[in-house]
């Protein structure tokens, strides 16, 4: 017998428990099987490490909550997770940033000019 196995897209939501953020993630969780949610406090000291873990493909952030401001600057989310999708939700003006990272090893100047080619249109 065959079973199908469903593939979870796990997405993190970093809230200090912003009503806002919370009906996103309820929202989200309607959609079960197509995507895994986990809510996780910016103010965590083992912050990086529990998102290094579960290394989602996305992170929401919701503007409007200073401890995400404060506590999780785009530099250091990309430096955890270089692969992952930073979602930035901004209610104010009905909103969506999302900012993706790509990383190639750099020695020397020639190198930067062979990433900047690489992006250019045709």
């Amino acid at each position: 017998m065959h079973t199908e196995q469903v593939s979870h897209s796990h997405v993190v939501i970093l809230s200090s428990g912003s009503l806002f953020s919370e009906g996103v993630a309820s929202r989200l969780r309607e959609h079960v099987g197509r995507v895994q949610v986990t809510l996780l406090d910016p103010r965590l000291p083992d912050l990086s490490t529990r998102l290094s873990s579960i290394g989602p493909i996305a992170v929401i952030l919701d503007a409007a909550d200073p401890w995400v401001v404060e506590k999780c600057p785009l530099n250091r989310l990309l430096g955890i997770l270089p692969g992952a999708r930073i979602i930035e939700l901004d209610s104010q003006a009905q909103q969506v940033r999302v900012v993706t990272s790509e990383q190639y090893p750099a020695k020397d100047v020639n190198d930067l000019v062979d990433v900047i080619d690489g992006h250019l249109p045709a």
